[in-house]
């Protein structure tokens, strides 16, 4: 779990590096947006005092550089989906107490020991939401799914789990926090407030719907229920946890406990894969979040990978070719 903090401040340092890089052997970088043929291999960026190119000073023997203007930054917004379903105690809890870690890389990041800089800039406005996997089956009685109309239907959740001590009885329907500079206390009451918030229990569906909770929250109740929680000029970060393979349904009649034909309700999502939706549906509603932004969408999945791979055996940043194994 402790790759959970890795990810996230490599993929927001990631994206912050994309607006300048350099090179002191060729002296190139790129700028994403620069169309310039005479400049494209002679910018650095700097973003209101923020430098991502060589050191301060005058510019180094061999370095060519220019300035350009970064794209306004509003921010970051992190939507975590939160798999509650019977077999989640022990990932929610994990994730819980990390959370602190994660938080602490994102707001105030450590110091490089060579440049004497930030390793990347410190994010001072972030909306953090919490979604379920639940969906509901599609009004289908189902045992395990107590809603079986919509589920959480990917509202925002902001109540306390069942049986938590020291938390408030209701929160915000997302967590904020924006300051001028690192706040210690507030990112501290921001972490156990997600503690409360994230610990969803173990009653929900096992019919995990985990890409159509994410799109859900993030488009149809955007302007409702959800409303405020994302921003246009932000980066968004979607986060996974779950130990599932997604069962964002297209058919719900594969929620029909009597049609024996699909097979048992605990793998009907992957014997039946014409009846849930294609991963290309996600693709382009995510993408569509950010049409015409400067600022990307960001994933991360903390999930389960096959045993007994050779190439899955390891921490996240060693499994490149865990994905080319046929189970995954």
């Amino acid at each position: 779990m402790r790759s959970i903090a890795i990810l996230l401040a490599f993929l927001l340092a990631g994206c912050y590096g994309e607006v300048g890089r350099y090179s002191e052997d060729t002296g190139t970088v790129d700028v994403p947006g620069d169309t310039d043929p005479t400049t494209d291999s002679t910018d650095t960026v700097s973003d209101e005092g923020w430098d991502v190119g060589p050191p301060p000073g005058a510019c180094p023997t061999g370095w060519s550089c220019v300035t350009a203007t970064a794209p306004e930054f509003g921010g970051v917004d992190i939507l975590v989906v939160v798999d509650d379903s019977s077999s989640m105690a022990e990932e929610q809890a994990s994730m819980v107490e990390q959370f602190p870690i994660i938080i602490g890389n994102l707001l105030a990041p450590a110091i490089d020991p060579v440049t004497g800089r930030p390793e990347h800039i410190p994010i001072t406005d972030l909306h953090i939401g919490v979604v379920s996997t639940d969906m509901g089956t599609g009004g289908y009685v189902v045992p395990s799914c107590s809603d079986p109309v919509d589920g959480d239907d990917g509202i925002l959740q902001h109540t306390p789990g069942v049986g938590l001590t020291g938390c408030e009885p209701s929160y915000p329907k997302f967590l904020q926090y924006d300051v001028e500079s690192p706040d210690p206390a507030l990112v501290e009451e921001m972490a156990r407030a997600f503690g409360c918030i994230a610990t969803l229990g173990t009653g929900g569906c096992g019919f995990e719907q985990q890409l159509e909770a994410a799109l859900e929250a993030l488009t149809t109740h955007a302007d409702g229920q959800n409303s405020g929680f994302l921003r246009d000029d932000t980066v968004l970060m979607i986060l996974w946890l779950t130990d599932e393979e997604d069962c964002s349904v297209l058919d719900p009649r594969i929620f029909d406990p009597d049609d024996i034909t699909l097979g048992h309700l605990n793998i009907r999502c992957f014997y039946n894969p014409e009846m849930v939706h294609p991963v290309s549906r996600y693709v382009a509603g995510l993408e569509g979040l950010r049409e015409g932004s400067a600022w990307p969408v960001l994933l991360g999945m903390i999930v389960g990978v096959p045993p007994n791979e050779e190439d899955c055996d390891g921490f996240g940043d060693t499994l490149d070719g865990c994905l080319d194994a046929d189970l995954m």
